[in-house]
């Protein structure tokens, strides 16, 4: 298992331990959500206190494609373009999606739009999408927005998300730390999502980003 932000090149993978995968299969550790907030915001949903959620968004935004300046396998098209804001970032929100409505998205509805904003590095164009928009709906539930960015101005980076529904809100921004906002009625509450950390996040990482990796290898698979 892998995940994105620690992935090698195809090439590299190749050379991987012998018996990790199965040859052939490469696999993503979709770590994102295992997070507090996911969790409860899973929760949340489930017991209907949102009503019939109708639309949701989500949106991942890095800086990553501004600070880098050298051209790497990062910006090459030779990782089949997984490597780019959609395939490196995206996947996360779609898996969230996935997770948080116990169902996939409806890929016939799905409008994408797809950026390369840093259009060159070290004299080498840059081969990838470093912004990508998506539009779509899950199957039997809400409509969905979906942002994932690696060439976001570093006040706009973090992850967001809002689920709209028939009874009431919900929303998080992780530059807020670990907070849910939940609204019923006229005003917003806060839901402070607080517990020890077992592992310190990186610098920049959101909160809990280290304990869901822990929580992504003890815990068994989950719709």
């Amino acid at each position: 298992m892998r995940e994105a932000h620690g992935s090698l090149p195809a090439a590299s993978g190749r050379h991987a331990r012998p018996g990790a995968v199965a040859p052939g299969v490469c696999a993503v550790g979709f770590n994102y959500r295992y997070l507090n907030v996911i969790r409860e915001a899973r929760n949340r949903i489930g017991e209907g206190m949102l009503g019939r959620v109708v639309h949701v968004d989500v949106a991942f935004k890095r800086a990553s494609a501004l600070t880098r300046q050298h051209f790497t396998w990062r910006d090459s098209a030779a990782e089949g373009h997984t490597s780019g804001a959609l395939g490196d970032l995206g996947v996360h929100l779609i898996d969230m999606l996935h997770h948080l409505f116990r169902s996939p998205v409806d890929l016939a509805s799905c409008q994408v739009a797809l950026r390369t904003k840093v259009a060159a590095k070290g004299g080498h164009a840059v081969e990838v999408d470093d912004h990508a928009f998506v539009s779509g709906r899950i199957e039997g539930g809400p409509s969905f927005t979906l942002t994932a960015s690696k060439a976001s101005q570093p006040e706009e980076t973090g992850f967001t998300l809002a689920a709209m529904g028939s009874r009431g809100d919900l929303s998080h921004d992780s530059q807020d730390g670990p907070v849910l906002h939940l609204r019923t009625g006229i005003d917003w509450e806060q839901v402070k999502l607080l517990g020890p950390s077992r592992l310190d996040d990186p610098r920049g990482e959101v909160t809990g980003w280290g304990d869901s990796f822990l929580d992504n290898s003890t815990t068994g698979p989950v719709p």
